[in-house]
């Protein structure tokens, strides 16, 4: 978030050894703040894309070299605040401002590279979908005609990726815990069992899995297309589209049909908890869950307690 934020600003300095970079990819993610459409813009494709992809840090004197780069406006040795504020007060009556959002994203062969990209990414992700969902996410940067286009883009994509029932169901699945999965129309569902299926035997022709293994985990597997069908559950895990209107709607039903007590927990990752707790009678039962992607493989969960969340 913080390159991103400085991404938005007019100018930019830094000290010399200062790590910049945009680590989301490691938690299964993408920078979803503007980052996969501004970092190409100051840094070329190229160089944005190795790092958005790899989400490893690079120093600031090596990205300051760089050719033509437009990231850093000035390396301040000694006191970083009292140099940018110096570096501040000289640049204060230039106009017009400099913007990231007028630069324009360039790539003597961009429909190659960024094939050549996807080609890379998918031999060495491991079927991770963060990092292939980093190149279509930068690969927008070329293709679309402003910056505001490239960031809806961006939204699409981050909002996509944090779509994970089937991989939170197999997570559960993997433990042995019984999952009655919910879905509104027959296709969703049938794609979801299928996607499961596919994963598990995936892992099963890579000799990961033992078929008797597989049997067993899809054994604990019941679909459904009915809330009623999750009146006994005691833990109910919302992972519906990033729209607090579609999430006011299943919260308000999830209220009516669930039993006292069970805990109503939230995928999000970036709606307000406190909020989606006043979609129900019962705040002190919400609480969020905010699983990595994919959710099977990523063994990180964030617990988000809300304001009214119970101790227990």
């Amino acid at each position: 978030g913080g390159l991103e934020l400085s991404l938005a600003c007019h100018y930019r300095v830094a000290s010399p050894g200062a790590a910049i970079g945009l680590p989301e990819v490691k938690i299964g993610l993408i920078p979803g703040a503007g980052g996969t459409q501004r970092l190409p813009r100051v840094l070329g494709v190229e160089t944005a894309l190795n790092m958005i992809v790899t989400g490893d840090p690079v120093k600031s004197e090596l990205l300051a070299s760089l050719p033509g780069q437009k990231l850093l406006d000035k390396m301040i040795d000694g006191d970083l605040v009292a140099g940018a504020v110096a570096f501040a007060q000289g640049i204060a009556d230039v106009r017009p401002l400099p913007s990231v959002r007028d630069l324009k994203v360039k790539h003597p062969n961009p429909d190659a590279y960024i094939q050549f990209a996807r080609n890379m990414v998918k031999g060495m992700s491991k079927n991770y979908p963060a990092p292939i969902a980093c190149v279509e996410a930068v690969a927008a940067s070329l293709t679309t005609r402003n910056l505001d286009e490239g960031l809806a883009e961006e939204l699409r994509i981050f909002r996509a990726l944090m779509t994970m029932g089937g991989g939170i169901t197999m997570n559960f699945l993997n433990a042995g815990v019984p999952v009655t999965m919910l879905e509104m129309k027959q296709e969703a569902l049938d794609r979801g069992v299928a996607t499961i299926r596919k994963n598990y035997e995936a892992q099963v022709k890579k000799g990961k899995l033992k078929q008797d293994k597989y049997e067993q985990r899809m054994a604990l597997l019941t679909t459904t297309l009915s809330y009623d069908d999750l009146k006994n559950a005691d833990l109910i895990i919302e992972a519906v589209f990033e729209e607090i209107g579609v999430k006011e709607a299943v919260f308000k039903k999830l209220d009516e049909v669930a039993k006292p007590g069970a805990i109503l927990a939230s995928n999000t990752s970036t709606l307000d908890v406190d909020k989606i707790a006043t979609f129900t009678q019962r705040p002190q039962d919400v609480v969020g869950m905010h699983f990595f992607s994919p959710a099977n493989v990523m063994k990180l969960l964030e617990v988000v307690r809300g304001a009214a969340t119970a101790k227990d």
